[in-house]
């Protein structure tokens, strides 16, 4: 679309707005006012990569949100393809970008190249009616090399790709696709092509071995027949994916793609989840991605979660808002994983959300419930709609609570006994011990030191002894049947121990074992969530914790569907609590060791007391004890956010 036509139809939506308002207001008449939105394409024209970031068609840096389908070869990831869910998704979750994920092995364009090629083609003509950006994604997965002979044969004979083959009989499956859609397509401003999702296990070395030996010539291949097909002034912007699951971005830092356009409009992705990727204080992938940006080279994020790396363990909003601020602060585009029905903690819709969404705000807009959003949808779609991360608030770090040396001590010597097989060396001991007291380290840390120690890798454990290891450290018990066949899988199918450490740190056992030694966990759940709720249950309700409803309260708190104040109300506003019929005095009593952690103070308490004999309801003491500097501190002390 040239410049000049795509401001006459910004201005021409612009009057179609202010003719929908005049209706609305003189005559109440409802409409439908997406037709009235200016779309992401009008708003910045054909983007490009300029000064190392991407900007719109004038040169300004523009930071695209959006989605990624799931494999859009399955149930689970092509029943969007329709109208109205292309409408939602445009009007109500107000994306700027849909990635089309192409899987290539598992069932898809390899085995059907004609179907999946029919429904990216159908998803670029969703997206470019609507003016979304469209990422067309060859996703590789296992095997992951994208060199493999399954990827470079895939869909070679396609009769759509006769005229091609002709001209050039040397083009491999990958080159004769993109070459195809940038034959077709190449003119569309809007069209970016992903060339191999998460290259990994390429056994080729080294690190930059593997780049410079494997990712580079297969990326320079595709680039070079995406630019024979693609003769325009404006070539369309191509994203290379970098090693170990797209975390390698640093790769091209000193070896970037040849773009034969002479313009640079290469990009390289990264992708993170937020449960496994740099948890716990580690920024080894912002490090790589920072270095990436100082050698002049563009990043867009085509694929996150706010799951672990496996898609499911939770939802870890926390982590995922300091991931998209660093991408704000840094101008990085991203998609968020995915646009899935389906069973798993990273997909966006409940299993039952409506293939057809209508209007259920008379905005005349299509949208869907809450209850078709699954947690991770809800999330996703604040922060798009938004435009800026300004949702979770910043979350205060969590104190080590434990002054008991002894007990900090059973702690570290159990790491000895259960990753090393032996007792501790008073020297090493005694170190950790005084870094945990202080908060210098963390329970995590402190595990990590031992686990990836060279004494525990002269040991060479196998994958089976190595998760024994895991469930004795962690969870202070041994494996059930289930769980140990589920990790030693995880390590034989190719994940990395590191990724397998990470899921028994960010589990609810661990940090209930670290709130035992009043030490911080490193992981999500942290121990403070454990800690605070433990304590409400003593505090408030007198008694033990039910395991249920701890877990329960502990999964809100750490996901951050509650804050303190929240759980505090749930429970001093409980049909429990309030059956107790406490005395005025006793009442103030309770609020005091629950939220100040101590008992009264004379001049404090008879304040108190008499505001109550004045008519003050308890809800409304309620409210000055949950919103007190006190308590406000109390809870950053278990590093979470009073509210």
């Amino acid at each position: 679309m040239s410049t000049s036509k795509r401001i006459l139809r910004g201005a021409l939506s612009l009057l179609l707005a202010a003719a929908t308002f005049a209706a609305v207001f003189a005559f109440g008449i409802k409409v439908n006012v997406s037709a009235a939105m200016a779309t992401p394409y009008e708003r910045y024209g054909r983007i490009k990569v300029s000064g190392g970031t991407l900007c719109d068609e004038s040169g300004n840096p523009v930071q695209l949100r959006g989605m990624s389908t799931h494999g859009i070869h399955w149930d689970v990831g092509e029943w969007i393809f329709n109208d109205t869910v292309f409408d939602a998704l445009t009007y109500d979750w107000k994306c700027d970008v849909i990635r089309l994920a192409m899987y290539v092995a598992e069932g898809g364009y390899a085995s059907d190249p004609a179907g999946c090629l029919k429904k990216v083609e159908d998803g670029i003509k969703y997206a470019s009616d609507r003016g979304l950006y469209v990422i067309v994604d060859w996703h590789i997965l296992n095997p992951g090399n994208p060199m493999d002979g399954q990827y470079l044969n895939a869909g070679k004979d396609l009769p759509q790709y006769a005229s091609i083959r002709a001209a050039h009989p040397e083009y491999t499956g990958p080159q004769l696709f993109f070459a195809y859609l940038s034959q077709k397509y190449g003119d569309k401003g809007n069209l970016l092509f992903e060339t191999a999702n998460e290259p990994n296990c390429l056994n080729a070395g080294g690190i930059q071995d593997e780049w410079n030996n494997v990712l580079k010539p297969y990326h320079d291949s595709v680039v070079s027949a995406i630019r024979a097909y693609d003769r325009d002034s404006n070539p369309n912007i191509v994203i290379c994916g970098t090693g170990n699951w797209d975390q390698y971005v640093d790769q091209p830092a000193t070896n970037p793609v040849n773009d034969p356009s002479g313009k640079g409009q290469v990009m390289y992705t990264i992708h993170f989840y937020a449960g496994t990727h740099d948890v716990g204080g580690d920024r080894w992938i912002e490090n790589n991605i920072q270095t990436t940006l100082n050698a002049g080279l563009a990043v867009f994020c085509t694929e996150w979660g706010v799951s672990q790396a496996d898609g499911n363990g939770g939802v870890f909003t926390e982590n995922a808002s300091r991931w998209l601020r660093f991408f704000s602060e840094h101008n990085i585009s991203w998609c968020a994983w995915s646009l899935a029905r389906k069973n798993e903690s990273s997909a966006a819709f409940t299993v039952n959300a409506s293939a057809t969404p209508t209007d259920h705000n008379g905005d005349g807009i299509p949208d869907w419930t809450d209850s078709e959003l699954s947690e991770a949808g809800r999330f996703l779609r604040g922060k798009i709609r938004d435009g800026k991360d300004n949702i979770t608030p910043e979350k205060p770090k969590e104190k080590p609570r434990n002054t008991d040396r002894k007990k900090v001590e059973a702690f570290v010597e159990r790491l000895y006994t259960q990753v090393l097989g032996r007792a501790s060396e008073p020297a090493g001991k005694n170190d950790w011990t005084a870094k945990l007291m202080k908060g210098e380290t963390d329970g995590m840390t402190t595990a990590a030191g031992f686990i990836y120690s060279t004494e525990l890798a002269k040991r060479n454990l196998t994958d089976e002894q190595f998760v024994d290891m895991l469930y004795r450290t962690f969870f202070d018990r041994q494996a059930d049947a289930a769980g140990r066949k589920y990790w030693i899988g995880k390590l034989a199918s190719g994940s990395s121990k590191q990724d397998v450490v990470m899921g028994f740190v960010n589990s609810f056992e661990w940090a209930c074992l670290c709130d035992d030694f009043g030490i911080i966990s490193g992981g999500n759940p942290s121990a403070g969530t454990v800690g605070f709720v433990r304590r409400m249950y003593t505090t408030c309700l007198g008694r033990k914790y039910d395991p249920n409803g701890l877990r329960d309260w502990v999964y809100k708190l750490a996901t951050g569907q509650r804050t303190g104040a929240q759980v505090a109300y749930g429970f001093f506003l409980s049909s429990e609590f309030t059956g107790f019929n406490l005395p005025n005095d006793e009442y103030v009593r309770r609020l005091y060791r629950t939220f100040f952690d101590r008992e009264p103070d004379d001049a404090g308490f008879n304040d108190w007391m008499g505001r109550l004999s004045a008519g003050k309801s308890r809800k409304e003491i309620l409210d000055g004890f949950i919103y007190s500097n006190e308590f406000r501190e109390l809870c950053s002390d278990f590093g979470i956010i009073r509210g």
